[in-house]
């Protein structure tokens, strides 16, 4: 099998820096000479002229200042009549998001952004603050991540649930999670399942603990107050999401993106004499380009949004049926080829079975425009916390993941 060299595109060359953002603010430090150097040193008709100013050089730099730790100190005068006996009169006093505790909205959501979306552990976040002589014990702040989390934002996390379940297609992924203290064993795996749902800009993202991955513990995800989801669900290959959407009668979906990650393995690996080639002939005939199809439909969407206008749902349609259906059919029509003679066990035959498997569904996007051809959305929120956890390693309690 002869297979064509791949191409690579050129980066532009920018040349230099790129620009500080210009909306950052600006803050002059001047540079001006010397009083005595703003004079000529040359005698003109007898008279030493001053220097006029005539324009300026300007050379821009980062500066960075540490956050700053201060003390609210909530006044409540009293007010007494010196003549009666009815009491003291004194404003209500502010409501606290941690009550009895001396943590502020803002420090609180410091800590809960520092561990979940930047990874670091508390006992990290403390030591920074206490380089500012702001001393706090992990257990503490421990204590105040967790009741907020399990307690505190449930309200809140029970109103974006409600608005989840408003959307169209949501889409569901799932990470592992170690859990010492349960029903478990410490060394079995505990899941935190993803719930992804609206346009880009005004997301609703929901992390829901699980204690174990089955289809029930999914289906309950997909359970609101209302009763069950009716819309479209995106997932990647897990068989209980099968299950799950058969259960419920909901339009399931799969992710593209996972019969690429098949492929690209198996052109890593060289278990076959031609399995390599094989796999480069998937990714760069048939993958890439339905990839490169959904890419222009973005370009095209962001570019309308430019002049004021929109990109239609019928026009998206149009666009995959005429660019992206024919592809997928002749992808579809290799891989049936191809199949019996690769053995099933190997990379490329497991990328080959699991797009035969999906195959219903990786094309399902064909004739709905509001639907992506992948879960990389979801998988992408999942990182950061998959970072965090090499660090935070464990929750000691499911009251804590839950959290």
């Amino acid at each position: 099998l002869e297979v064509a060299a791949h191409k690579r595109k050129a980066r532009p060359h920018t040349g230099g820096r790129e620009a500080i953002a210009p909306h950052l603010p600006r803050q002059d430090i001047l540079h001006d000479l010397p009083v005595h150097e703003k004079w000529c040193t040359h005698e003109h008709e007898g008279v030493c002229w001053a220097r006029q100013r005539i324009g300026e050089e300007v050379s821009e730099r980062y500066h960075y200042e540490p956050p700053k730790v201060w003390v609210e100190r909530h006044v409540h005068p009293k007010y007494a009549c010196g003549h009666c006996h009815e009491g003291v009169k004194v404003a209500a006093a502010v409501k606290s998001i941690l009550p009895k505790s001396n943590a502020s909205a803002s420090l609180l959501a410091h800590l809960v952004t520092s561990k979940f979306d930047d990874g670091q552990p508390l006992y990290r976040v403390c030591r920074q603050l206490e380089r500012q002589e702001v001393l706090l014990s992990p257990g503490t702040v421990g204590t105040w991540v967790n009741t907020l989390g399990g307690e505190s934002v449930v309200p809140l996390i029970n109103l974006m649930n409600d608005a989840l379940f408003e959307h169209p297609l949501i889409q569901m992924d799932e990470t592992y999670l170690q859990v010492l203290r349960s029903e478990k064993s410490p060394n079995s795996d505990h899941y935190m399942v993803v719930r992804c749902a609206g346009p880009p800009g005004r997301r609703i993202i929901l992390f829901d603990y699980i204690p174990s991955r089955t289809a029930q513990a999914l289906k309950d995800l997909l359970i609101g107050a209302d009763g069950p989801y009716r819309g479209k669900l995106l997932t990647d290959g897990l068989e209980l999401y099968d299950i799950v959407a058969a259960q419920l009668k909901l339009e399931h979906f799969g992710c593209l993106q996972h019969a690429r990650t098949y492929f690209h393995k198996a052109l890593k690996v060289a278990e076959l004499p031609s399995g390599r080639a094989l796999a480069g002939v998937a990714m760069r005939e048939y993958i890439g380009p339905v990839f490169k199809i959904e890419q222009d439909i973005k370009e095209l969407r962001k570019q309308r949004e430019r002049d004021g206008s929109v990109l239609t749902i019928e026009e998206v349609l149009k666009l995959r049926q005429e660019k992206s259906a024919p592809v997928l059919t002749a992808f579809k029509q290799w891989v049936d080829d191809l199949l019996p003679g690769i053995p099933p066990q190997s990379a490329l035959g497991k990328a080959l079975a699991y797009t035969t498997n999906q195959w219903p569904k990786l094309v399902r996007h064909l004739e709905h425009a509001e639907v992506p051809i992948h879960n990389n959305d979801t998988e992408n929120q999942i990182r950061p916390f998959a970072q965090g956890r090499r660090v935070w390693l464990f929750c000691h309690n499911p009251f804590g993941a839950r959290a």
